[in-house]
């Protein structure tokens, strides 16, 4: 596991210096500080991006003989697949062991949202995350229904920790990855107190982060620039600061 020690009192200590030592934590709740922190590691290690510091193997084989009750009624289908999955953020990707081949091979599931009920037995082909029971436990959805025992191995990314002291590490982020959140955060900061130098740390926090996303298509990329933008209200301002340069 990559190593994570810096703490959540660190950032906010170098943020205070390029701030005329202005104080981000305010009274017991500790805030803006605090949620700073926990959006800046939520947009991290949210979707899309996916890190191998933050990923977890989740396994079950298919059991075509097993009965499943939906809505009151029992079929036998075997669509369903319950797995200890506490930590579950999103898929990855997903291999179904085809064991009809000679030789087997793995071969990619595509992910889906949401699955319908199948009464056709074939390989699967594809798979999506049902129902999650408040206790950790997730329910995987494979279509079609599987006719035979296939292996299924589900590559997930974790859910990013709760943030509840100042004292806590970024954790499970790694060290190696400062310079991002501490501009991620930075910027939150300077947005707060209509600092106008909120869109230097911002470039510097979203073009550290792109950088690091090894594999992000274009449509992933853009996915990320419209959800944090529409966060930080980075659009309005640019909006704002181009109608006041056109004397608006």
């Amino acid at each position: 596991m990559a190593l994570s020690t810096n703490t959540i009192s660190t950032t906010i200590e170098w943020a205070k210096k390029l701030s005329f030592n202005r104080n981000p934590v305010i009274g017991n709740s500790l805030e803006p500080a605090l949620s700073s922190a926990q959006m800046v590691m939520d947009t991290i290690l949210g979707p899309p991006f996916t890190w191998w510091w933050n990923a977890t193997e989740v396994t079950f084989t298919c059991n075509p003989s097993v009965p499943t009750t939906v809505g009151g009624l029992t079929a036998t289908t075997t669509q369903d697949y319950t797995t200890p999955t506490s930590s579950f953020s999103h898929i990855e990707h997903v291999s179904v062991f085809d064991i009809n081949q000679t030789p087997p091979k793995w071969i990619e599931l595509e992910v889906k949202n949401n699955l319908s009920l199948d009464s056709n037995p074939d390989r699967p082909r594809f798979i999506s995350p049902e129902v999650e029971d408040g206790s950790g436990n997730v329910t995987w959805r494979v279509m079609p229904a599987p006719d035979v025992n296939y292996p299924i191995a589900i590559h997930v990314q974790n859910v990013a920790p709760r943030i509840i002291s100042i004292n806590q590490t970024w954790s499970p982020i790694p060290d190696f990855m400062q310079y991002v959140y501490n501009w991620g955060f930075l910027a939150l900061i300077w947005a707060f107190a209509d600092d106008p130098r909120f869109q230097i740390a911002n470039q510097k926090f979203v073009a550290g982060l792109l950088a690091r996303a090894e594999g992000i298509s274009d449509e992933e990329r853009n996915a990320f620039l419209n959800a944090w933008h529409n966060l930080t209200g980075h659009e309005q301002m640019e909006a704002q600061q181009g109608m006041q340069m056109r004397g608006v």
